[in-house]
């Protein structure tokens, strides 16, 4: 095929590994520098254990608060909507006045709560 130019290896591996660039100030890298060897690793490999690492905590963190939340609410629901609510009212999305008066009931199997 005239022409047509043979694709170089340093072309294939660009394609197949995307370029992450980041400037730290001297003192920063430094730093980074020293934890890495503290843990025998690259500053490259520290950060990707680094952010793998913070992603199972945060995955951990979800689940058990999913679980705590079933567990409060299957606890006391009455308890547990007044939490929510608390806690919305804090993040500014409190029901407005108008929404205030209407009354919110939670449906309870019977003899669930005495």
């Amino acid at each position: 095929m005239p022409g047509r130019k043979k694709e170089r290896y340093i072309d294939r591996w660009r394609k197949q590994h995307k370029e992450v660039r980041l400037y730290l100030k001297k003192e920063e890298y430094e730093a980074l520098e020293r934890l890495a060897s503290e843990h025998n690793v690259t500053v490259k490999d520290f950060i990707l254990k680094f952010i793998n690492d913070i992603n199972d905590a945060a995955e951990e963190a979800y689940i058990e608060g999913c679980g705590d939340a079933i567990d409060d609410f299957v606890r006391d629901p009455y308890e547990f909507y007044g939490m929510v609510r608390a806690y919305a009212s804090l993040l500014m999305f409190a029901p407005s006045p108008a929404d205030e008066k209407e009354e919110f009931r939670v449906l309870v199997p019977e003899g669930a709560r005495p």
